[in-house]
């Protein structure tokens, strides 16, 4: 393969996805192939189109709500805070929502036993 020839930013996938790999202890010449082979089959699979690939904020702001629950003992909303970069309010209107959430869920089951 001639590697001028081969577009930048399947170069650059190709490398990230190898350091991925690598850092999962797969040795460098498995996790390049690995990695060249997933740049291809999205070449191939995407050839032509505009790909946008979105920040995900959304997501990223689920995953931190998710460990916020998942840490939470029910006095250390300001630990929370500081870990995570968010207010003391963000934090109590977290638990709310999920406190909410599980409130409806178990309403709507006893509604359906009763």
């Amino acid at each position: 393969m001639k590697k001028e020839l081969y577009p930048k930013i399947l170069e650059d996938l190709t490398d990230q996805i190898s350091q991925l790999l690598m850092a999962e202890k797969i040795e460098e010449a498995r996790s390049l192939e690995i990695a060249f082979k997933a740049a291809e089959h999205l070449r191939h699979h995407w050839k032509g189109q505009n790909v946008y690939i979105p920040g995900g904020l959304r997501f990223e702001a689920s995953q931190k709500s998710d460990n916020i629950l998942k840490e939470f003992s029910g006095r250390n909303y300001r630990e929370l805070s500081r870990k995570y970069g968010v207010s003391i309010c963000w934090i109590y209107h977290i638990i709310r929502l999920d406190r909410e959430r599980k409130r409806k869920l178990r309403s709507g089951q006893a509604a359906r036993k009763g």
